[in-house]
C-alpha cells in the first residue's frame, strides 16, 4: 500500500495475487540457483573459443585438402578419357571387352600361342634370343656413335 503524503492523492492498494508471489519468488530463486551452479562449472571460455579457433583451422585445412583431392580426381578423369581415346575404346565396355586399338600384332599372338603350347624349340628361343642381343648390340653402337658426335 502507498499512502500519499498530500491530501489530493489517492491511495493505491496493488493486490497480487499469492500464487503470483510465489511464482514469482520461485522464479527468481531458480535464476539465481542456476547462475551459481553455472558459475561452479569453472567454465573457460577463452579456452573454449581457442579450441573452436583450432576445429575451424582444421576444418579449413580438410576443406582445401578435399578440394585439391576433387582437382586432381576430375584432372585424372580427363587423362582416363583421353587414353581411352588414344587407344581406341569408346567406353569402359569396350575396355573390359578388349575392343580396341592396338595391343600386339597377329604375328606376335601366334608366336606366343605356340611358346605356350610349346609348338616353338629352345633352339628357336635361342636363336631369337640371340638375333635380339644382335640387335641390341647394334643399337647401343649408333647410340655411341650420335653421341660422340655431338
Amino acid at each position: 500500500m502507498a499512502i500519499p503524503h498530500t491530501r489530493e492523492a489517492h491511495i493505491v492498494q496493488v493486490r497480487i495475487p499469492v500464487f503470483a508471489a510465489v511464482l514469482a519468488v520461485a522464479v527468481f530463486l531458480g535464476v539465481l540457483g542456476y547462475s551459481i551452479y553455472v558459475t561452479n562449472l569453472n567454465i573457460n571460455y577463452e579456452i573454449a573459443q581457442g579450441s573452436v579457433r583450432i576445429l575451424k583451422d582444421k576444418a579449413f585445412v580438410l576443406v582445401q585438402e578435399v578440394n585439391r583431392l576433387r582437382e586432381k580426381e576430375q584432372k585424372l578423369a580427363g587423362l582416363e578419357n583421353r587414353l581411352r581415346d588414344l587407344v581406341g575404346y569408346k567406353n569402359k565396355r569396350a575396355l573390359v571387352e578388349g575392343k580396341g586399338i592396338g595391343g600386339p600384332a597377329v604375328s606376335e599372338q601366334n608366336a606366343l600361342e605356340d611358346l605356350l603350347k610349346d609348338r616353338i624349340s629352345k633352339e628357336d628361343i635361342k636363336n631369337e634370343y640371340e638375333k635380339f642381343m644382335a640387335e641390341v648390340d647394334l643399337r647401343s653402337k649408333v647410340r655411341k656413335k650420335f653421341s660422340n658426335m655431338s
